[in-house]
């Protein structure tokens, strides 16, 4: 069994090695999972902020120390592709890691800053609602802010998370 999850994954990564354009991942099974995505709960009001917290669990990049970017699409009405294809053509919003976003990082002392990142997002519709996003992890000095990077010094994750969206917060 473990020679067969072993191949399984060094075909993967040779599948991916051979599409540069394709350098990302869809939410990867558990046991071979990069990264979690964890909200505060699982159902918020309206015109409330949903926050979350990514964490880069395994880095594709050993070394020199990857860093990672939350990236996750501004609109539900034009949501993000799995397979990223629309990135560029919707609005996004993007959140630093915990070593750029020193606000939050006094609640997260425990974490890795450079791999973790918090993010949030209101949503003013009810009913059930999908974050979609991707961690991008990368190499370089700077954070990759716009879409000139090289493939090979960045790796990208998408990633969903199901919440449910209910009428606004009650008036005391």
């Amino acid at each position: 069994m473990k020679r067969y999850h072993i191949a399984l994954i060094l075909i993967y990564f040779c599948s991916c090695k051979e599409n540069d354009k394709k350098n990302f991942e869809t939410t990867p099974p558990q046991s071979i999972s990069h990264f979690t995505i964890e909200v505060a709960r699982d159902t918020f009001y309206s015109d409330e902020y949903v926050r979350g917290l990514a964490t880069l669990n395994r880095p594709f990049f050993k070394k020199p120390t990857s860093k990672i970017i939350v990236v996750l699409e501004a609109d539900e009405n034009q949501p993000l592709k799995k397979d990223l294809s629309n990135e560029y053509n919707i609005p996004v919003q993007g959140f630093h890691n915990l070593a750029f976003d020193t606000i939050n990082q006094k609640w997260f002392k425990s974490y890795d800053f450079k791999k973790t990142s918090v993010f949030g997002k209101k949503y003013k519709n009810q009913g059930q609602r999908m974050i979609r996003g991707y961690i991008m992890e990368y190499i370089t000095k700077e954070p990759p802010i716009d879409s000139i990077y090289s493939n090979d010094s960045v790796k990208k994750y998408y990633f969903e998370k199901k919440i449910y969206v209910k009428d606004s917060l009650p008036l005391k």
